[in-house]
Order: structure tokens, then sequence, then C-alpha cells
């Protein structure tokens, strides 16, 4: 999991969720303050041996009973949590939320500097 940001998206944050092998799922900012009330009851569902699912648009998160992992989709792509790994998931929610929220303080630097060096690598005045 990896906080992140690319100026195709408009320097969009984006939280990604996968592996060097798999495409990743990423959330919005907006999206991620709504996901991680689910992830928590994702995770008490799962300590129940109960089941979880979840559709929020293209989104969508569940859990099975048998193996006892938790599915993040989006459209097509996903990712596999382990039930061992979800709390350490929810204890990074707080970390994840700090670096947006400096992010987007920062944000009118980041687009200002890369502009210029974009400006500057094509220029010879700079």
């Amino acid at each position: 999991m990896s906080v992140g940001f690319y100026p195709t998206r408009n320097y969009e944050p984006l939280v990604e969720f996968g592996g060097s092998k798999i495409k990743p799922v990423n959330l919005t900012d907006t999206s991620m303050g709504r996901e991680w009330r689910n992830v928590y009851r994702e995770y008490e569902a799962m300590c129940d041996n109960g089941h979880f699912a979840r559709l929020d648009g293209a989104f969508r998160l569940n859990t099975t009973r048998s193996y006892r992992i938790a599915r993040f989709y989006i459209e097509k792509h996903y990712t596999t949590i382990k039930f061992q790994e979800l709390p350490y998931l929810l204890s990074m929610c707080y970390i994840i939320q700090n670096q947006f929220n400096s992010y987007g303080t920062l944000l009118p630097d980041v687009v200002t500097y890369t502009e210029y060096r974009y400006i500057c690598g094509t220029a010879s005045y700079c």
C-alpha cells in the first residue's frame, strides 16, 4: 500500500493497493475516507467467520468465509488481503490520512515545481 500522484491524473493523490506483478487498485482520498469505515466492518465480519460485501460504483469489497481473505475491486482489477494483514491495514489508516492532508497542503507547490522542471527541461533560458 502506498500513496502516489500522477501528473497525467491532474496530480490527484491516490492510494495504491497491489504488488509488483499486478495492476494496482487505486483509490482517491474521498473514496478512501468512505472505505476505511468499511474495512473495519469487514475485519469484524472476518473475526466472526462471516461474510461482508460492499458495492459503491466501480469499487467493490468482499470477503470469503472459507479462505478468510478480503478482495478490493475497481472494475475488473483487484487485490487480495489476508485476514492477518487487515489489522496492519487498519493501523495504516491514520498514516495515509496524514499523508493525504500534507499532500493537499503542498499540492500547489508540487504543480508549480513540476511545470517549472518541464519548461526548463525543454528550454535553454532556465
